[in-house]
């Protein structure tokens, strides 16, 4: 798990390192908010929260 800004970039760069499930990269700035690539390249973001 990375952290850094998500932006256009950042995103577009992500990928699955191989032998990985899936790889996150978490938003250093807006705590909670990520976005998922997973070995087929699809990339979803994602929100945590505690409830």
């Amino acid at each position: 798990m990375a952290k850094g800004r998500i932006n256009k970039s950042n995103v577009d760069r992500l990928a699955c390192p191989a032998g990985k499930s899936m790889e996150v990269l978490w938003d250093d700035a807006l705590r909670g908010f990520g976005v998922v690539v997973l070995p087929s390249g699809r990339k979803t973001f994602i929100i945590q929260c505690k409830r």
